[in-house]
C-alpha cells in the first residue's frame, strides 16, 4: 500500500499535486515529495489492502451513496441519505449509518447538530436544516437552506484522511 503527501499542509491544494507530475512526467530519479510504503502482513490477501486503503485515503459521502435527494412534505422538509450498502461492504470501507451521522455532524460547513440527523435505517438517514430555522424562515429561504446542505453533503469526508 502507498500513499503520497503534498509535504504541506500549508500549499494551496489546488497547486499542490503540481511538483509530484512533474517528478512523473520527467521520470525523476530522485522524489522529492514523501512516499509511503508500508508493505501488507498477507501481502496475497485483497480485502486486507481493500481495508487498509479504506483506512488512509479519503472517502465522500457521495461515493458510498446510492442518492441524496430533497423531501419536502407539507409539514416537513429534509434530505434523504440512501448508503449504498453493497459497494461499501465489496470496498471494504468500515461505514455505517452512525459513523456517517458523525461526520456530518463534525463537518463545519453544515453547522448541524445531533438533532438535525436522524438514522432511519441501517442505511438511511435524514438530514434536517438546523433546529429552529423551520420556524424562523420563510418557505423560500428554507429552501435555499436545504439546497445548501444538499450541495455540502456528497463533499463531506466518511472514512480516511482529509488530506489523502
Amino acid at each position: 500500500v502507498s500513499t503520497q503527501s503534498t509535504g504541506s499542509s500549508g500549499i494551496n491544494a489546488e497547486y499542490g499535486g503540481v511538483p509530484r507530475i512533474k517528478e512523473i512526467v520527467n521520470a525523476a530519479n530522485n522524489i522529492a515529495t514523501p512516499i509511503i510504503t508500508a508493505p501488507l502482513e498477507d501481502a496475497t490477501s485483497i480485502d486486507s489492502a481493500r481495508i487498509v486503503k479504506g483506512r488512509i485515503e479519503k472517502t465522500l459521502l457521495g461515493e458510498i451513496s446510492e442518492y441524496i435527494e430533497e423531501v419536502f412534505l407539507p409539514q416537513d422538509c429534509y434530505i434523504f441519505v440512501k448508503l449504498h450498502v453493497q459497494r461499501i461492504k465489496m470496498l471494504k470501507l468500515e461505514i455505517n449509518a452512525h459513523s456517517v451521522m458523525k461526520s456530518i455532524i463534525k463537518n463545519s460547513k453544515v453547522k448541524l447538530t445531533t438533532s438535525d440527523v436522524r438514522i432511519n435505517s441501517a442505511s438511511s438517514l435524514a438530514v434536517y436544516p438546523p433546529s429552529g430555522s423551520k420556524s424562523k424562515q420563510s418557505s423560500e429561504s428554507l429552501y435555499t437552506l436545504i439546497q445548501q446542505i444538499k450541495k455540502i453533503l456528497p463533499n463531506i469526508v466518511v472514512k480516511g484522511n482529509t488530506y489523502c
